[in-house]
């Protein structure tokens, strides 16, 4: 495992040692070179820092404008999409108006799906039901078969199909109230002489 270990390790700690050693070398030659001519090498140096300023802030100009392009594109591109959306909304809105008792069928819906799952509950429920009942009665006693038995799962639906009509009768009176409130009509005074 060693000699495994030595023949996988050894290149690569000879070709590192190898590296750093040039890189070493390179840094003294440098070194070498600047301290021989200093005053020739600072102006080398200036003159690069110089030209290389110039070319990197004429490409920062570059990226400047292409990114004012892609943010212009993106910018009309956010305004079209809003005013599409806006304009949804507006004819939402009017349909809301024409039809109440469908946009607050529509918002329960969305608000009962919104919920958790009363099937999902109700299984849970019987689950545990179940299986503590289980060695005492049989059948065993879940909350289903009480719903069934005793019919409160039927008298819940009218209830809430009571609810339901309730809240659309009173949201509708809502609306009219509103209408005769503002003088929302569309019959036109007459005029008086």
């Amino acid at each position: 495992m060693m000699k495994l270990l030595s023949s996988l390790l050894g290149p690569l700690f000879r070709g590192l040692g190898r590296l750093i050693s040039g890189g070493f070398r390179w840094l003294l030659e440098g070194i070498q070179r600047f301290f021989k001519a200093p005053l020739s090498n600072i102006w080398k140096a200036l003159k690069s820092l110089v030209t290389g300023s110039v070319f990197v802030s004429s490409w920062l100009v570059l990226f400047e404008e292409f990114a004012k392009k892609i943010l212009g594109w993106l910018g009309l591109i956010a305004g079209v999409s809003s005013g599409a959306l806006g304009a949804k909304q507006i004819f939402d809105f009017a349909s809301a108006v024409i039809n109440p008792q469908e946009q607050m069928l529509d918002w329960l819906a969305q608000a009962f799906a919104s919920l958790p799952s009363l099937n999902d509950l109700i299984a849970q429920l019987d689950r545990i039901l179940y299986n503590l009942t289980q060695p005492y009665f049989t059948p065993p006693i879940t909350f289903t078969y009480l719903l069934q038995v005793t019919a409160i799962g039927e008298c819940f639906n009218q209830y809430l199909q009571a609810l339901i009509s309730t809240l659309i009768f009173v949201f509708s009176m809502f609306i009219v109230r509103w209408a005769f409130a503002n003088n929302f009509t569309f019959t036109k005074e007459v005029p008086r002489a």
